[in-house]
């Protein structure tokens, strides 16, 4: 699985509802409710996670761009050093006006390209062609400009998958990383993708994902904070930590990120204490 460091996603028992903190490479700690959308910062450590040792090659920055940029902004993201007849395949996310997550898969043996809309949309299959048109061009402007040839002549044409449909208005970012893994497992064939989107399934898998890269987190468990993923608790405090570990994991964790107060780390520590990893 590929690795990334200082970043994990941990579920919280402690507050009224459960939810994810996201801890970044930046050290800036974000709440991730379980029916909030995710957003631009968040679903690259989730591709990272689910891709594992797939290749895919654009991300979703760069996928959005070529398929909705201006004339400016895709030449500067031309990927002029990248050859494309090196890939099969290409899965990123695409994110529509910083508000939806799509799925793009682009088909090479199939000459196809799939716009897929965890939505309802009756017009998927129209704006699968126009993704298709946009490659087209795109890859045209990497040959004025870069002499690339590599999938120019390629028929691309817009395509369909069948795939469950979003229920709720904040979870089409999971729904894309679930698609997108199914995509991988069953290349080169397109998959069957049979998965539940009620509030409860999105609320379980939002957890795997969580789970998936704190499990690919690149930290030393040892001397770091699994909550914060830092040796000491970010902001202001003590000069001494207090630390508790889990009985049942071993994960270290900072009292101060648990927000345990000097009675509950005594009594934590006088008993067997299991974190909210562990503990029910």
């Amino acid at each position: 699985m590929k690795r990334f460091q200082r970043e994990a996603l941990m579920k919280m028992q402690m507050m009224q509802h459960p939810s994810f903190l996201y801890c970044g490479k930046e050290r800036t700690q974000r709440w991730l409710f379980p029916w909030s959308p995710l957003k631009s910062e968040e679903m690259p450590s989730l591709y990272t996670t689910v891709s594992c040792d797939h290749s895919g090659l654009t991300s979703g920055l760069q996928a959005s761009v070529i398929l909705f940029g201006e004339r400016d902004a895709v030449r500067r993201n031309s990927l002029s050093k990248v050859n494309f007849d090196s890939y099969r395949a290409i899965v990123s996310c695409v994110n529509i006006d910083n508000t939806h997550w799509k799925l793009l898969y682009i088909s090479v043996a199939e000459s196809r390209v799939y716009l897929v809309d965890p939505a309802r949309n009756c017009n998927e299959l129209t704006q699968s062609e126009y993704a298709a048109n946009r490659l087209r061009e795109y890859l045209k402007m990497r040959r004025a400009c870069h002499s690339k040839t590599d999938w120019v002549d390629v028929q691309w044409k817009g395509a369909i998958m069948q795939h469950p449909a979003q229920q709720d208005n904040c979870s089409c970012g999971v729904i894309v990383m679930m698609m997108a893994k199914l995509v991988m497992e069953a290349f080169p064939q397109i998959p069957t993708m049979a998965f539940g989107t009620t509030k409860k399934d999105m609320a379980r898998e939002r957890k795997n994902l969580a789970l998936e890269i704190l499990r690919a987190s690149v930290f030393n468990a040892d001397t770091t904070c699994t909550m914060c993923s830092a040796t000491k608790p970010p902001g202001p405090g003590p000069s001494l930590t207090d630390w508790i570990q889990c009985d049942n994991c071993c994960r270290w964790f900072h009292a101060q990120c648990l927000q345990m107060d000097t009675t509950q780390l005594e009594k934590s520590k006088k008993e067997d204490w299991n974190c909210c990893l562990c503990g029910k």
